[in-house]
């Protein structure tokens, strides 16, 4: 929910400056969503317990991780600059 609602301030922040990088913003909440969703699938389907030690599992929720972080990134640094 915190990247999603970080989303939405950066791309106000880019609209006006950088049109290229509201859509690379765009792309990785849509990729981002995507992969949280076939994690969810992943999930439900090998089971808590065994998705703990399964790489697939493991890699997916690492690649949801770094695009959540990509997206507060982005937004924290466009507010931060806004503000300067």
């Amino acid at each position: 929910m915190i990247s999603n609602i970080s989303f939405f301030i950066a791309f106000i922040f880019f609209l006006n400056s950088n049109v290229f990088l509201s859509l690379v913003l765009c792309a990785a909440l849509i990729i981002k969503n995507n992969s949280n969703y076939r994690f969810n699938l992943l999930l439900i389907h090998k089971g808590e317990e065994v998705s703990k030690t399964d790489y697939e599992c493991v890699y997916l929720y690492a690649w949801c991780t770094l695009l959540r972080y990509f997206l507060i990134g982005f937004a924290v640094n466009r507010v931060i600059i806004f503000f300067e």
